[in-house]
């Protein structure tokens, strides 16, 4: 008993020292090693070590250097990790932070204990004293690591994505962030990010006036709301540009959450009285901006704040903590000889400043919020300017009966910091200030404005700002011979009344931006065509401030006009000519309130609108598109957001509005006047003010022989309003939260009232009625279905039509639905070859499979044929793959495939991202489709193919990382799997092309397939069946005796098993019988190696299926 007493006392004398109240961490590693690390402090080199802790040691551990700024201190953090055995609660991973920057130690302990107890989701601290090698190396706070067991900890599902942000001004939410450099995605690495950049486009985009919906739509608001609120109180100044994660709980409550991490510059770290809104990023964080940008938000922050000042952060609650923590620490601060505490005296001058702070933060607050300016918007400046710069912004508008004044400050220095480059400009009254360009030089210019009152001031949002300044060339008035702009002379302007003569042809390549300024107008008299890329899209841009913005007139010319890949901000298109107009690929977005048609074609032979998209400002002005007595138009595969009417045909002889997605309008989807056999089709039109269609009248006469099929109306007010004896069938559409489905009415007296005929059609979740007919109006209904409303005809249905998730916007037909085969018995089958169902989308009885082939996701820069994917139909029958859909792991991005697509049984449909890019590099290739959006990510990501009822009939996740092949990152080759039935979620399934640039459309270059017999001078090796999915026959014949070894080999060429080793055979055909079964991989060798008299080599490659 005295032997064992007397040992457990050295043991604490020569291992622990004397007892603390802070545990103690004991690493042990090889000093050379250790030495490495410090000399080597910017780099993150993991060194072997042991960690022990009261006794207990773990052995296959690892620490490095740890930090971003703090890594030069002498006083250096460090990240432990486990890589055998797990610590303590199976922890994995923490950090030993130094807080060498702070003198009391007690920063960031106390400001992650606030947050823990006003319920935010915040890391553990605990001190800890170091040892390494057995020297004391200091007092350390010890940080809990945020990752998938933090999640769990938390009761978030761990399998959502986890982002860190971690490079300063790269990682603010903001759509100046690099999401490359400025993140790191911390679960589902290679699953891509494309949900992140998906929220940074939110809050950039979404309007003030619904920002307030928007953090109610896609964040836990409450958790938002207190992490905003803590923030000021602890007066954290070093996040939102860096140090904070974001999580996305996809899986869950599918709400972003906001992380802190980092807190040691706070509780007035900086400055004891730092302003409730002081902001250290540029650029700005917009959840942190707009928090004071929207009275809403900032009114629950305040509340918010008043609630954590009076339960958590004062001076009853957190002195005594620190009392107790002085006691605890203060020998360990003692002995610390790596800090810069020169003796407790400091140290206890840091921690009365951190009672100074606590103690007067709230009173401080509150003498803040009346007299410091609040956050105001600034009008941002985009692309490349040739003239005077003019700087707008909207008033700062708190304090009110302050005089408040502006601050602009320019630069060609990003920091607006160098006085030699700067420009500071005071005592502005005014919102605006001109630049002129006689005090510019070519060059990249950044610049913000600031509002003062009170002595006081901040930055309005964003602080971000910049321009680009060239010369340019400034075009003549009049042109009168063909013109060709390229984009060495760019940018263009255009600054005064401008004509093209009616010889001539204005012709814009790719790369070029055309300014038209200050109220210009623009004749073109001939014709006008615009010739860009996707990767080099011409951008047209209005530079005015009159109300009725720039109008670009083209008239009767020499010939058709077309505008392929532009982009067009605020200029209004007239085309008033009787040839042909062209416009593909295009986008047009209108911010002004203008009194103008966006797109007026009056007179044309021929208007195609396809591939393109025309936003608006969500209010009445200006107007969408209108084509009046036009002799063809067709409007598909396009989209229309937050426009009034933003397609309208007026008297257009034929044509079709297909294929497209329309939402928000401000008053109808689709207007329909005096028009006859238009075909309405495969539209989906959602949340129309008024109408999502309206057929009527409007001094053109009547609309006829309109058909509207296979259509999604949903959110209306009135799904379709005919009326005024217009005419229109509706066969296959799907109605869903309309206040009402179809309206038939007489609107204007004498007219008469609306004719319409609807079959196969659902009307589900009708506000007020499904169909609703007045006295002088017809419908005929038959093989339709209601859930709210009793039809009364032949074939119809009063029923839940077993929609999928109708809220979700998916819209497919449930396989108990009563909808399938419910339809006309007299219409064409569906595309499965069953009787019609009733609905926009048929449901698919054919269990058609196709595969994901080939991958084409980051092309090298001399071939750049833009992102593509191949999928391959192994049946023996085409598939017919109409409303099917292509994404990758965020569910908002959905390629739809055309009504209509099939591929034919064992060949190819390359889906592109770019069609006319793939084209001009595959001009031989026919089978393929686009263009999908979202592209795919070049570090690897999900990628899923569903049919039409949301079934997945394939996915997986590639990676640029081993295992996966790394040729296809970039360097000419794709990624191509090797045979259609190896299970291609695996890496080894796949290899990098044999043929540069990949084989899209066709049969991969790396395909192993089937031959089942290989023959060399005379011998030949046989394999079947192949693919094999148990036994299998080898077959050898030999021309005569030979000595041969037969074996089976895996794909790196690791023997499996030997089936004939070294042995002479005799002459003829032999037979072995192997059992792959047992096989763990789904692609092998059986090599025949040939010794004498005959040397050589056969391999047959081998496919393996089934489990």
């Amino acid at each position: 008993m005295r032997t064992y007493i007397f040992l457990a006392i050295l043991i604490v004398i020569i291992g622990f020292g004397k007892a603390h109240a802070v545990e103690e961490y004991y690493l042990t590693c090889d000093p050379a090693k250790l030495q490495e690390i410090y000399d080597r402090y910017n780099e993150d080199i993991y060194i072997d070590a042991t960690l022990t802790l009261k006794g207990r040691t773990w052995q296959d551990v690892q620490f490095r250097i740890h930090g971003q700024d703090t890594r030069a201190y002498p006083k250096k953090s460090i990240k432990v990790k486990f890589n055998g055995e797990p610590f303590l609660d199976s922890i994995v991973e923490f950090n030993f932070n130094a807080e060498y920057g702070d003198k009391s130690y007690m920063r960031q302990y106390l400001s992650a204990r606030i947050m823990r107890e006003s319920g935010m989701q915040c890391f553990n601290a605990t001190f800890a004293r170091l040892y390494i090698n057995g020297e004391y190396y200091g007092l350390y706070l010890m940080i809990e690591q945020v990752g998938k067991r933090f999640l769990r900890d938390r009761g978030l599902n761990d399998e959502g994505n986890l982002y860190k942000a971690s490079l300063q001004n790269l990682s603010c939410l903001s759509k100046w962030d690099n999401i490359e450099l400025g993140w790191e995605k911390k679960t589902n690495e290679g699953q891509g990010t494309e949900d992140l950049a998906e929220l940074i486009r939110k809050l950039d985009v979404e309007p003030d006036s619904t920002f307030y919906n928007l953090t109610h739509e896609i964040f836990d608001y409450n958790q938002m709301i207190n992490f905003l609120a803590l923030n000021i109180v602890i007066s954290n100044t070093s996040t939102y540009y860096h140090n904070y994660f974001m999580y996305n709980d996809m899986y869950g409550t599918k709400k972003w959450y906001i992380l802190p991490w980092d807190m040691d510059k706070t509780l007035g770290a900086w400055w004891p009285g730092e302003q409730y809104n002081y902001n250290s990023s540029r650029p700005d964080n917009p959840i942190y901006e707009k928090s004071f940008l929207i009275k809403q938000i900032f009114n629950d922050v305040q509340n918010r704040i008043d609630e954590i000042c009076n339960t958590v952060f004062n001076s009853n609650h957190l002195y005594p903590i620190i009392d107790s923590l002085i006691t605890d620490l203060k020998p360990s601060v003692i002995e610390d000889n790596k800090d810069k505490i020169a003796d407790t005296t400091v140290w206890m001058g840091g921690i009365d400043m951190n009672k100074y702070f606590i103690g007067s933060r709230y009173t401080e607050l509150n003498k803040q919020y009346p007299i410091i300016p609040r956050v105001f918007r600034v009008d941002p400046t985009e692309g490349t300017y040739t003239g005077d710069i003019k700087l707008v912004w909207h008033p700062c508008t708190f304090p009110e009966d302050v005089a408040i004044k502006y601050r602009v400050t320019y630069s060609t220095d990003v920091y607006l910091l160098d006085s030699a480059k700067t420009k500071w400009i005071n005592e502005i009254t005014d919102t605006t200030y001109t630049i002129p360009k006689s005090e510019l030089k070519e060059g990249t210019y950044y610049w913000k404005i600031s509002a003062l009152a009170n002595g006081k001031d901040v930055d309005g949002y964003d602080n971000f700002n910049k321009f680009t300044f060239k010369n340019g060339t400034v075009l003549p008035c009049q042109i009168t011979q063909n013109t060709t702009l390229t984009k060495d002379g760019s940018p263009y302007s255009i600054d005064c009344n401008f004509e093209v003569t009616n010889n001539a042809t204005l012709t814009i390549k790719n790369g070029v931006e055309l300014y038209i300024l200050n109220n210009s107008q623009v004749d073109i008299r001939g014709s006008l065509r615009v010739e860009g890329t996707q990767s080099e899209p011409v951008i047209i841009k209005s530079i005015s401030d009159d109300t009725t913005s720039n109008l670009v007139r083209v008239f009767n010319g020499n010939g058709d006009s077309w505008l392929k890949f532009a982009d067009v901000k605020d200029i209004y298109i007239y085309f008033l000519t009787g040839s042909g107009v062209l416009i593909e690929d295009s986008k047009f977005n209108y911010e002004k309130v203008v009194n103008r048609y966006t797109l007026h074609g009056s007179g044309c032979s021929s208007f195609n609108f396809r591939r393109s998209s025309l936003t608006g400002n969500g209010t009445p002005l200006p107007e969408g598109m209108i084509m009046t007595s036009v002799g063809n138009c067709n409007v598909e595969d396009s989209y229309f957001e937050k426009i009034i009417d933003p397609v309208e045909y007026m008297d257009v002889k034929s044509g079709s509005i297909k294929n497209n997605l329309i939402k928000n309008s401000v008053d109808d989807g689709i207007d329909l006047n005096g028009s006859n056999g238009i075909v309405i089709s495969g539209n989906q039109i959602y949340n129309s003010v008024d109408k999502g269609i309206s057929i009527g009248n409007e001094n053109f006469g009547s609309a006829k022989n309109i058909t509207i099929e296979r259509n999604i109306i949903a959110g209306n007010s009135m799904g379709i309003g005919i009326k005024d004896s217009a005419e229109a069938i509706v066969v296959n559409c799907t109605f869903y939260d309309n206040n009402y489905g179809i309206k038939c009415y007489e609107k204007n007296t004498g007219f008469g009232g609306g004719v319409i005929t609807i079959k196969n059609t659902i009307f589900a979740n009708s506000r007020t009625k499904s169909i609703d007919v007045d006295a002088k109006s017809r419908a005929t209904v038959t093989y339709s279905i209601s859930n709210i409303d009793y039809l009364k005809s032949v074939g119809c249905l009063k029923a839940d039509p077993q929609l999928i998730a109708p809220a979700s916007k998916n819209f497919n037909l449930n396989s108990n639905s009563p909808c399938i085969n419910a339809g006309d018995p007299t219409s064409p089958n569906d595309p499965d070859g069953t009787r019609a169902d009733i609905g926009a989308i048929p449901f698919n009885n054919q269990k058609a499979v196709l595969v994901i082939n080939e991958i084409n996701y980051n092309s090298s820069l001399d071939f750049d044929c833009a992102d593509w994917i191949e999928f391959y139909n192994p049946g023996s029958e085409d598939a017919d793959i109409s409303d099917w859909y292509f994404s990758d792991s965020d569910d908002s991005h959905k390629y739809l495939f055309p009504k209509g697509t099939t591929v034919i049984k064992d060949s190819f449909l390359v889906l592109c991202r770019d069609g006319s890019l793939f084209s001009s590099k595959f001009p031989n290739v026919k089978n393929y489709i686009g263009n999908f959006e979202f592209g795919l990510d070049a570090a690897g990501e999900l990628v899923r193919l569903f049919n039409q009822s949301g079934e997945i009939i394939d996915s997986l996740t590639y990676d640029d990382k081993l295992p996966w092949p790394e040729e296809p990152d970039g360097n000419g080759p794709t990624l191509e799997l090797i045979y259609y039935q190896l299970d291609n979620s695996l890496a080894q399934s796949w290899k990098a092309s044999y043929t540069l640039h990949g084989t899209p459309g066709e049969q991969n270059s790396v395909f192993t397939g089937v031959e089942d017999n290989y023959t060399l001078s005379g011998t030949t090796l046989k394999v079947s069946p192949n693919p094999v999915e148990g036994n299998c026959a080898v077959e050898i014949t030999l021309e005569s005796s030979e000595k041969i070894s037969l074996g089976v080999y895996d794909i790196s060429g690791r023997l499996i098993a030997n089936l004939i080793d070294k042995q002479i055979i005799e002459g003829g055909q032999h037979r072995f019988n192997f059992n792959a079964s047992a096989l763990a991989q789904q692609l092998f060798y059986l090599k025949l190696e040939g010794y004498y008299p005959n040397q050589g080599v056969i391999c047959v490659p081998v496919v393996k299926i089934g489990k």
